[in-house]
């Protein structure tokens, strides 16, 4: 049983013991159902909770809120933050924040500011997690206008930048390519006296490291473990990322060794690796690190023999494929339909429709979702 069913079958021994559940008790409930999906079931607790006289606060009724937009019902969450402002019930900035939240997961950036002006009217006061949630969809969608305009209003209000925001901004530009821009806000976070995490710091790390600045990457990566951070899988994984890319194979193997010494492999880490090795059509030594991964204690995935599978299908060697797929079978991973469609357009290539069949009609019995463009096209009978 999962905490939510420990919790509730407590809930029922208080109960049947007349021991009556306070707010709290009702909060943590309600707050386990909405994280779980069971929305309906959250909001029959709340119902419980008003019937026998016990006030919901801002607690309950942000996971509520929170719950509905992660279930994709924003319009619900609006009309319930609609519902409780026209029965004079303050909501503080946890709960409008669940709400601008889930209008940007959905990409609507206007919606989202027309809550945030909603807000600001009601008189709540906006936190730096509302505006990181609004910069981060203003950077996701490329509105720079916006985004300057929305951090000089920051800058009026005397709300300076975190370094979630800071990092979430540095991030954006770093994968849209602009070292610059990056680099630029890192010298204004640090001249702001605000102290950059391990995800600002692997942020850059991973800009510098796709831009082939592994140096400076290596510098910063430094400055990290003197200001007491340390890196972790991610770090290490803009490195081996950077030297596969390359094709130097060696410094990958040298770091990820070390990276299994501070037990910080993991089955990403492997997968850069024989992806890596496999773009060089080193596939023998590919092959061999699925065992490796096994002998470490790490779980090899669906990407680690799909990747391998992919070779092999490239150079045409369909035995060696099926070998490794038999191979993943047994591990007990279940296909995804890149492993399957690597396969069925390999085998149509090679003329084997029949078994190409068999893939299709094995996918569907197993409830994987087909994707028809990816299929090569089967011969008219």
């Amino acid at each position: 049983a999962n905490r939510i069913d420990d919790a509730n079958n407590l809930f029922n021994e208080m109960r049947n013991r007349n021991i009556l559940p306070s707010e709290v008790t009702y909060n943590i409930l309600i707050d386990g159902y909405c994280r779980e999906g069971k929305i309906s079931r959250a909001f029959l607790m709340l119902n419980e909770m008003l019937e026998k006289g016990l006030v919901p606060d801002t607690y309950t009724y942000r996971s509520l809120i929170s719950g509905l937009c992660s279930a994709g019902r924003v319009f619900e969450a609006k009309e319930l933050v609609d519902g409780l402002y026209e029965d004079h019930l303050m909501l503080n900035e946890m709960c409008f924040g669940a709400l601008l939240n889930g209008y940007c997961k959905e990409g609507r950036l206007e919606d989202a500011l027309d809550i945030f002006g909603n807000m600001l009217g009601r008189r709540v006061k906006a936190d730096v997690v509302c505006y990181a949630i609004l910069i981060d969809s203003m950077l996701k969608q490329n509105d720079t206008e916006k985004l300057w305009q929305i951090l000089k209003e920051m800058n009026c209000k005397g709300i300076k930048p975190d370094n979630v925001i800071y990092t979430i901004m540095i991030d954006a530009y770093t994968k849209a390519g602009n070292l610059e821009k990056a680099m630029q806000l890192w010298d204004i976070m640090i001249s702001e006296g605000c102290e950059p995490n391990i995800v600002t710091y692997t942020a850059l790390i991973n800009g510098l490291c796709r831009m082939g600045y592994v140096s400076k990457a290596h510098h910063l990566c430094k400055e990290m473990l003197a200001s007491g951070a340390h890196p972790n899988q991610i770090t290490y994984g803009c490195f081996l990322g950077y030297f596969t890319s390359i094709g130097n194979m060696e410094n990958a193997v040298q770091l990820h060794k070390l990276m299994l010494k501070g037990s910080l492999a993991n089955t990403v880490t492997f997968n850069i690796l024989i992806h890596g090795f496999c773009k060089f059509g080193r596939i023998e030594e590919a092959s061999k690190l699925i065992g490796e991964m096994t002998e470490n204690g790490v779980k090899p995935d669906c990407i680690s023999y799909s990747t391998i599978m992919n070779e092999y299908c490239r150079e045409g060697d369909l035995q060696e494929a099926f070998r490794v797929w038999d191979s993943m079978l047994r591990e007990g991973i279940c296909p995804d339909a890149v492993a399957y469609n690597l396969l069925i357009s390999a085998c149509c290539v090679s003329g084997d429709f029949t078994k190409a069949a068999f893939l299709r009609d094995d996918m569907v019995r197993r409830g994987v979702k087909t994707n028809s463009r990816l299929y090569y096209p089967f011969p008219e009978a």
